[in-house]
């Protein structure tokens, strides 16, 4: 299996540095413009099918990259969502005390469960084919340290707006070919 990762364009909460979490977000005219040159950067991809958080900021970003693969599925997925972040959720980072996080946000650990149960699912179902993600910051990288196998967070994996990631399961060990690609935006 390939899989092709990316994250959603730009939003209004990015700009304001808002922690966003399972809110919807709106996509700025630069993310929906980023998420076009990333549409066009895949154009070419022998992609089987999308799967999309169904958060609105990623769903608009796998919708403009949809224009490009009509024929295939578009499957909105609410395991691809950004970690739930409680209280937290919809507040500039500044006014937060990190040190002390609220009831009932779900925590880095939970989310990389999560990242690894629906990534062996999409392996056993979709085996021999290319599979592209839209999704968010914390699951892509809860994602990307699950394939490393590296348990919890680390800050090595940077997801900037609109990039793109490919691993490779081809053969007993997952190959990480690009990371945090942002290329197509130049």
């Amino acid at each position: 299996m390939k899989l092709l990762i990316v994250r959603h364009g730009e939003t209004e909460a990015n700009l304001k540095g808002i922690w966003q979490g399972q809110t919807p977000g709106v996509l700025t005219e630069k993310g929906k413009q980023q998420a076009t040159l990333l549409a066009e950067r895949l154009k070419d991809e022998d992609i089987s099918l999308i799967y999309t958080s169904d958060l609105d900021r990623a769903f608009h970003t796998a919708k403009i990259i949809h224009e490009y693969h009509k024929k295939i599925p578009l499957i909105k997925e609410p395991e691809l969502r950004e970690a739930y972040l409680a209280a937290w959720e919809g507040k500039a980072e500044r006014d937060l005390d990190l040190n002390n996080p609220p009831k009932g946000l779900e925590t880095f650990e939970e989310l990389q469960v999560r990242a690894a149960r629906f990534l062996e699912k999409i392996m056993l179902k979709h085996k021999d084919e290319t599979v592209l993600l839209v999704s968010h910051t914390g699951f892509i990288k809860a994602l990307v340290n699950s394939v490393r196998k590296i348990k919890g967070y680390t800050s090595d994996v940077n997801q900037d707006n609109a990039c793109i990631n490919i691993i490779e399961f081809t053969g007993e060990k997952p190959k990480i070919v690009l990371l945090n690609s942002t290329e197509h935006l130049k």
